[in-house]
C-alpha cells in the first residue's frame, strides 16, 4: 500500500499584515502588563504568528519596543493628516486623545523617549505634521498673526503628555468618557486662540 500525500495548502504570506498584527499585539501587551511585560514570545502568541516569523520582523525585544513606539507615533501622525477642514475640531481632537488614552503605556514610552533624547524636534514627523497644520491655519487667518508657531507646536505636542497625566489619575476609568472630557476642554482652549 502506497502512502498518498495530501496536497499541502499553500500559505499566502503578507509581511506587512504580519508586522501590523505583531505591533498591535505588542500594544495590547504593554497596555495590559506595562513595558516590562513585553516579550517577543508573548507577542508572537497573541498575534498568532510563529516566533521565527516574529524574528524576521524584529531583532529582539528592544527592536520590537522601538518599533511599537514608532507605530503609535505614526498613528498619531495619520490622525493629524486624516481630517480635512470640514471635520469639526472636536472630532479631530477626540480621535487623537482617544488613541493616546487607549494606548497609554506605549504613548508614555514614546513621549519619554522623544523628550529625553531630544527627538521631538522639527525633523520628527509628528512635529512636522502639527507644525504644518498650524502654519496652514495661520496662513489662512485662522490663528492670530503674531503667534509663535514653534512654541504652539510644542504646546500642542505637550497636550499628549497632559492627556497621559490625566489618564494616570483616572486609571481604569472609562477611556472614551475621559477622552471626551479632555477633548472638550482642549478644543475650548484651542478655539480661544483662533481668530475665527
Amino acid at each position: 500500500m502506497t502512502k498518498q500525500s495530501t496536497p499541502r495548502k499553500k500559505r499566502i504570506r503578507n509581511p506587512a499584515l504580519t508586522r501590523e498584527k505583531l505591533l498591535k499585539a505588542a500594544v495590547e501587551l504593554v497596555a495590559e502588563k506595562g513595558l516590562e511585560g513585553l516579550s517577543l514570545k508573548e507577542t508572537s502568541q497573541r498575534a498568532g504568528v510563529s516566533r521565527s516569523a516574529t524574528y524576521l520582523h524584529f531583532a529582539d525585544r528592544d527592536d520590537l519596543l522601538r518599533e511599537t513606539k514608532r507605530w503609535i507615533a505614526d498613528q498619531l501622525e495619520q490622525g493629524v493628516m486624516r481630517f480635512d477642514e470640514t471635520t469639526p475640531l472636536y472630532e479631530r481632537t477626540l480621535f487623537t486623545v482617544s488613541l493616546v488614552l487607549e494606548n497609554p503605556g506605549v504613548s508614555r514610552a514614546m513621549m519619554v523617549d522623544a523628550i529625553t533624547r531630544g527627538e521631538l524636534n522639527e525633523r520628527h514627523p509628528l512635529f512636522r505634521q502639527v507644525a504644518d497644520r498650524l502654519e496652514y491655519l495661520k496662513r489662512n487667518g485662522r490663528l492670530h498673526g503674531d503667534c509663535d508657531l514653534e512654541v504652539r507646536t510644542y504646546i500642542h505636542l505637550g497636550s499628549i503628555v497632559a492627556a497621559l497625566l490625566f489618564e494616570k489619575q483616572h486609571e481604569g476609568g472609562d477611556v472614551q468618557a475621559l477622552a471626551a472630557r479632555f477633548a472638550r476642554e482642549w478644543v475650548s482652549i484651542l478655539q480661544a486662540s483662533m481668530s475665527v
